[in-house]
């Protein structure tokens, strides 16, 4: 077996392995021997119109069985695949498509009217009319042959496997290059880390453009285990979720902390029987300690993992939750290097750093990514030491007595204000630790000549009314005078991302309209 490619397994199936579910939906599922045999005809199909080893091809597909085959096809057939948010504008659709340099777009009928509406360039377009159980693939590659392609057999751990896009600073998305070898350095260390098997049911909660949907996809089909598909309209109903939980035995739950704390509040969890579910992970998203209290007390038995890492590295520390946190505890830790990385902490001008001295998060190891995609220039400020597999995270943090890494937020959420310079990320854990508040995001806006503001934007807690009053007083309690927020705003919710986070550059864009 080629241990190399990200589809090794899938390829080189364990006879074992051919009628056991593979993929599931809430309204279909495939075996590992469906799963393959399709995954060949399209990677064939692919080759036999045009596509060629180390070309891209772009998915814009919802969440479905079909969508998981165009990832495994692209890869059979020696090209990578960019996957691209169907819930996203068609016009940035067709961007991230033609940064990639994408061969071919793979997308439905619907969302192709939409991308052909913006006027823009295009690849070649395949539609599929219909995507669930994977019968819009199925219908393409009817006629395929199922021989496994040439190019699969030459893939190397080297090779480009994917380009997630990211939001860039300047609002032109970034792509993030992941080889196979990048992503199975993750996968392998979750297997041996956790203990995964052909018995574990995982959920995948995570949209495929999101680098969590790594862990969910190849952990599940490197064990030969079975991933249950959330798509983009359950996510909206946790009780639905929390039905799945308990009707598939699910035994692994990996996410945002908002997604959580969603099911924790609304997923009537007490009708469940989640007795299967033995391990959560969470990532992407500071947990503040209230919330993650709750929804441990609603988990007694589950085992909970804090996972920390950028997209350039996906998980790079991990921290395994001894207990409840206490209740006053500001913040928990984000753990422990992961075994296949060393990570040190530096200064500014590269020493390294002791236990208790803040600096930068560096990251050296095999899942450190092949760069970003056609930017050789923001690459290379990324990288030290004059390796290929490193990666400066540009968050900050300290090392603690235990061995453990706490988290002090971004670079640029170390401001300077008043004269003094402010932890935007601590301002906000002081906020959240005020009971009657659920949420909380800090931000600083400039606007013209005028000194830099701090906006503390806050959501309350179900049923609990909250004003400005009620921060300035917390705050006041914990904080200088300078590190207090300049304007809070109560809101009903936050702007989110399509990951689930906060969409703060959306709470930027509404600091001029909320000034006094």
């Amino acid at each position: 077996m080629n241990r190399q490619a990200l589809f090794s397994t899938i390829l080189d199936l364990d006879p074992d392995w051919a009628s056991r579910v593979a993929v599931k939906t809430q309204k279909s599922a495939i075996t590992y021997g469906q799963l393959r045999d399709s995954a060949v005809r399209l990677a064939n199909w692919l080759v036999s119109h045009g596509c060629a080893a180390g070309d891209r091809v772009a998915i814009c597909l919802p969440k479905s069985i079909d969508s998981v085959l165009a990832q495994l096809g692209a890869m059979l057939a020696g090209a990578a695949y960019v996957p691209v948010d169907p819930l996203a504008p068609a016009q940035r659709q067709a961007t991230i498509a033609n940064l990639a340099g994408a061969c071919r777009l793979i997308t439905t009928s619907d969302l192709a009217v939409a991308l052909r509406a913006t006027g823009m360039t295009l690849p070649a377009l395949t539609e599929l009319a219909s995507v669930e159980a994977g019968e819009g693939i199925a219908a393409l590659v009817a006629e395929t042959s199922a021989e496994t392609p040439a190019a699969a057999h030459r893939v190397s751990a080297s090779d480009l496997a994917a380009i997630l896009f990211t939001s860039g600073s300047t609002g032109t998305p970034k792509g993030v290059s992941l080889s196979h070898g990048n992503i199975l350095a993750f996968v392998d260390w979750t297997v041996s880390s956790f203990g995964f098997t052909q018995d574990d049911r995982l959920i995948s909660h995570a949209p495929f453009h999101f680098d969590l949907s790594t862990m969910d996809l190849y952990t599940t089909f490197r064990v030969g285990g079975s991933v249950f598909l959330l798509n983009e309209v359950l996510l909206r109903f946790p009780s639905s979720i929390s039905k799945i939980l308990a009707a598939e035995r699910i035994t692994s739950w990996y996410s945002v902390p908002t997604a959580l704390r969603l099911l924790e509040e609304k997923g009537v969890l007490e009708r469940r029987d989640l007795s299967a579910l033995r391990q959560i992970f969470f990532a992407g998203e500071i947990f503040p300690v209230p919330a993650l209290r709750k929804v441990m007390a609603a988990f007694p038995n589950v085992e909970f993992i804090n996972l920390y890492g950028p997209t350039e590295t996906n998980v790079c520390t991990y921290y395994r939750m001894p207990g409840m946190p206490p209740a006053d505890a500001l913040d928990i830790p984000i753990g422990l290097p992961c075994e296949h990385y060393e990570i040190t902490i530096r200064d500014e001008h590269g020493a390294l750093l002791g236990p208790g001295e803040s600096g930068e998060i560096h990251v050296a190891g095999p899942g450190c990514t092949l760069g970003y995609w056609q930017r050789p220039d923001l690459t290379e400020t990324c990288r030290f030491d004059g390796r290929n597999d490193t990666y400066r995270t540009g968050d900050f943090g300290y090392w603690l007595a235990d061995g453990n890494i706490r988290f002090q937020g971004r670079r640029d959420s170390q401001v300077k204000l008043r004269g003094y310079r402010v932890e935007l990320m601590e301002v906000e854990n002081v906020i959240l630790n005020h009971p009657d508040i659920k949420e909380a995001a800090v931000v600083v806006h400039a606007n013209g000549d005028m000194e830099a503001e701090m906006f503390a934007f806050v959501v309350a807690q179900s049923g609990v009314v909250v004003d400005a009053a009620t921060v300035y007083g917390q705050c006041a309690k914990f904080l200088p005078s300078y590190a207090e927020p300049h304007q809070v705003v109560v809101m009903e919710d936050f702007p989110r991302t399509s990951t689930g986070k906060i969409d703060r550059q959306s709470l930027k864009a509404q600091c001029a309209q909320a000034r006094d």
